[in-house]
Protein backbone atom coordinates (compact mmCIF):
# COMPACT_ATOMS: atom_id res chain seq x y z
CA UNK A 1 0.00 0.00 0.00
CA UNK A 2 1.51 3.21 -1.05
CA UNK A 3 1.65 6.46 1.66
CA UNK A 4 -0.84 7.86 -0.48
CA UNK A 5 -3.58 4.96 -0.30
CA UNK A 6 -2.77 4.84 3.50
CA UNK A 7 -3.77 8.39 4.20
CA UNK A 8 -7.04 7.62 1.80
CA UNK A 9 -7.87 4.55 3.73
CA UNK A 10 -7.56 5.97 6.68
CA UNK A 11 -9.85 9.44 6.05
CA UNK A 12 -12.72 7.43 4.17
CA UNK A 13 -12.99 5.13 6.83
CA UNK A 14 -13.10 7.62 9.43
CA UNK A 15 -15.80 9.60 6.87
CA UNK A 16 -17.83 6.38 7.08
CA UNK A 17 -17.69 5.95 10.65
CA UNK A 18 -18.43 9.55 11.73
CA UNK A 19 -21.84 8.46 9.56
CA UNK A 20 -22.60 4.87 11.06
CA UNK A 21 -21.04 3.10 8.01
CA UNK A 22 -18.06 0.46 6.89
CA UNK A 23 -15.36 0.45 4.66
CA UNK A 24 -13.64 -2.30 4.75
CA UNK A 25 -10.89 -2.33 1.66
CA UNK A 26 -9.40 -5.14 0.13
CA UNK A 27 -7.44 -5.81 -2.85
CA UNK A 28 -9.11 -6.01 -6.19
CA UNK A 29 -8.54 -9.29 -8.41
CA UNK A 30 -5.43 -9.38 -10.41
CA UNK A 31 -7.55 -10.95 -13.61
CA UNK A 32 -10.10 -9.07 -14.90
CA UNK A 33 -12.21 -12.50 -14.93
CA UNK A 34 -13.15 -12.93 -11.87
CA UNK A 35 -13.60 -17.20 -12.00
CA UNK A 36 -9.56 -16.83 -12.54
CA UNK A 37 -7.77 -17.23 -9.30
CA UNK A 38 -4.47 -15.14 -9.58
CA UNK A 39 -2.73 -13.02 -7.18
CA UNK A 40 -3.43 -8.91 -6.65
CA UNK A 41 -0.25 -7.07 -8.49
CA UNK A 42 -2.15 -4.07 -8.94
CA UNK A 43 -1.94 -2.72 -5.66
CA UNK A 44 -5.35 -1.61 -6.18
CA UNK A 45 -8.08 -1.39 -3.29
CA UNK A 46 -12.09 -1.28 -3.34
CA UNK A 47 -14.58 -1.31 -0.79
CA UNK A 48 -17.95 -1.39 -1.35
CA UNK A 49 -20.49 0.72 1.29
CA UNK A 50 -23.88 0.12 1.93
CA UNK A 51 -24.96 3.88 2.00
CA UNK A 52 -28.43 5.63 2.24
CA UNK A 53 -28.74 6.12 -1.05
CA UNK A 54 -27.09 3.05 -2.27
CA UNK A 55 -24.18 0.87 -2.49
CA UNK A 56 -21.15 3.51 -3.33
CA UNK A 57 -17.81 1.61 -4.90
CA UNK A 58 -14.78 3.24 -3.83
CA UNK A 59 -11.78 3.24 -5.25
CA UNK A 60 -7.77 3.49 -4.51
CA UNK A 61 -5.48 3.68 -6.66
CA UNK A 62 -1.40 4.19 -5.91
CA UNK A 63 -1.67 7.74 -6.64
CA UNK A 64 -4.96 8.05 -7.25
CA UNK A 65 -8.88 7.49 -6.30
CA UNK A 66 -12.80 7.75 -7.25
CA UNK A 67 -15.86 6.45 -6.43
CA UNK A 68 -18.92 5.05 -8.40
CA UNK A 69 -22.31 4.96 -7.22
CA UNK A 70 -25.48 4.70 -9.28
CA UNK A 71 -23.93 3.97 -12.26
CA UNK A 72 -21.77 7.26 -12.46
CA UNK A 73 -17.77 7.30 -12.05
CA UNK A 74 -16.43 9.74 -9.85
CA UNK A 75 -12.67 10.09 -10.95
CA UNK A 76 -9.78 11.81 -8.83
CA UNK A 77 -6.52 11.77 -10.72
CA UNK A 78 -3.46 13.23 -9.36
CA UNK A 79 -2.57 15.71 -12.24
CA UNK A 80 -5.98 17.60 -11.77
CA UNK A 81 -4.78 18.94 -8.22
CA UNK A 82 -1.87 20.66 -6.68
CA UNK A 83 -1.41 17.94 -4.12
CA UNK A 84 -2.61 14.77 -2.67
CA UNK A 85 -4.24 16.62 0.17
CA UNK A 86 -5.99 18.65 -2.43
CA UNK A 87 -7.31 15.55 -3.90
CA UNK A 88 -8.57 13.80 -0.98
CA UNK A 89 -10.29 16.52 0.08
CA UNK A 90 -12.17 16.66 -2.87
CA UNK A 91 -12.87 13.04 -2.78
CA UNK A 92 -14.40 13.50 0.60
CA UNK A 93 -16.16 16.68 -0.39
CA UNK A 94 -18.18 14.99 -3.70
CA UNK A 95 -18.64 11.71 -1.16
CA UNK A 96 -20.93 13.49 1.10
CA UNK A 97 -23.86 14.28 -0.55
CA UNK A 98 -24.19 10.30 -1.25
CA UNK A 99 -23.71 10.30 2.40
CA UNK A 100 -26.33 11.84 3.80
Amino acid sequence: MTPFQHRCRERLERLMAERGLDAVFTGLPAHPDRTVQAEDQSGHLRADVAGPRGVIELYLYRREAGFKVEGNWYVFERQRFAGETQLLEALVRALEPWLA
